[in-house]
């Protein structure tokens, strides 16, 4: 290179570029391992403990390195068909399990209703729902919700991009609601498929607010929507067959959903507009719980003197006196129409009751 007088001197290590300092302190901590390895006579415990703990920083630098090269060689291998995508998810799941014990702190979220893994599983399952289908037939990804899993003993921790973010959350309960609730099919089939669609997508969601711990005003949101649900599945889907709705599992739902709440209402500490209301749909669901006032006892005196509570223990009141006429004057009256689909479950069993006479149900002497 031809320099003036006045110029100053171009070293050659301006043109190259320079080295990140990750790769300088790996580079460092390789020296220093060199240097104790050929040392002789370190038998001190100090020099010992140093090289363990250099030894085990460059194995897991090399364990990420390969790791982070076996991902790059799936980035643009040919995937004709569907099983072949979901081979490559799949091996792409497995490096982001070893990724994940190095690095432990990953913030990343896949804004997507339906893993990319778990949506080509679904269709090479031919597990695809109508609801995920256009009006042509064929299945459009941006309708794919996530579905519910149980959890097996042996499953590992979901990855990051498993998980969808609390804005994502509600979008897909924004969704459900506005595009296929409010799309209630008439025929007994088709009600049963909606119902089944509905049940698994909205508890795979309340998974994931467990999964992510959230406890704020949002996951309330989620579980009091998801409660709504259940509440009117159980009025709307009464008359079907058991082998297409059960009763007692939309029950057993809506009862973990108001548990949920319960216990998020009791952490939150702060009073919310709609806590008097389902603190009284808990009370219906239990009519026939002798207990339930010691229950009402533990809530704030504004939620225990709210309307919706006292109209839940007037009616447990009814019942337990066998006061049927009272019973259905307050439904008439006071209830909103969701408190009655809720005590709808009781109708049979209060007219039973209220017709035969009291000396059929005594037992005999």
């Amino acid at each position: 290179l031809v320099r003036g007088a006045g110029d100053e001197p171009v070293h050659s290590s301006s043109f190259l570029p320079r080295r990140s300092p990750s790769s300088l302190a790996s580079a460092a901590a390789i020296k220093r391992a060199t240097k104790l390895v050929r040392a002789k006579g370190s038998s001190s415990r100090e020099e010992g403990a140093e090289f363990g703990k250099h030894v085990k920083w460059i194995c897991f630098f090399f364990l990420q390195k390969r790791t982070f090269r076996s991902l790059l060689a799936l980035v643009g291998r040919h995937c004709p068909t569907d099983y072949d995508r979901y081979l490559v998810l799949e091996e792409r799941d497995k490096l982001l399990s070893k990724l994940r014990d190095v690095r432990r702190r990953q913030e990343e979220w896949w804004e997507n209703s339906c893993a990319d893994g778990t949506l080509y599983v679904r269709v090479v399952q031919k597990r695809i729902s109508q609801f995920e289908c256009g009006a042509d037939g064929p299945m459009k990804p941006h309708l794919m919700v996530k579905e519910y899993a149980r959890s097996a003993a042996d499953q590992d921790k979901p990855l990051p991009h498993e998980l969808r973010s609390k804005a994502l959350l509600e979008n897909t309960v924004d969704y459900l609601l506005k595009n296929v609730f409010d799309a209630m099919p008439k025929n007994d089939d088709d009600m049963s498929m909606w119902y089944d669609f509905l049940w698994s997508r909205t508890r795979a969601i309340r998974k994931e607010i467990t999964q992510l711990m959230l406890s704020d005003r949002t996951s309330v949101a989620l579980f009091e929507r998801c409660a709504r649900l259940h509440i009117l599945c159980a009025y709307k889907l009464c008359h079907l067959d058991f082998d297409k709705f059960d009763q007692n599992m939309n029950t057993e739902n809506l009862a973990k959903c108001l548990q949920s709440l319960r216990h998020l209402y009791e952490d939150l500490r702060t009073m919310f507009d709609t806590e008097a209301e389902f603190r009284g749909y808990d009370v219906m669901l239990h009519l026939h719980d002798s207990n339930i006032l010691r229950q009402v006892l533990s809530y704030r005196k504004e939620v225990r003197e709210s309307r919706p509570v006292r109209l839940a223990l007037q009616l447990s009141s009814a019942l337990q006196n066998k006061n049927y006429v009272r019973f259905f004057r307050l439904l008439r009256k006071e209830a909103t129409f969701l408190q009655c689909c809720i005590c709808h479950r009781y109708f049979n069993t209060v007219r039973y009751q209220s017709v035969v006479p009291p000396f059929l149900f005594r037992p005999a002497a």
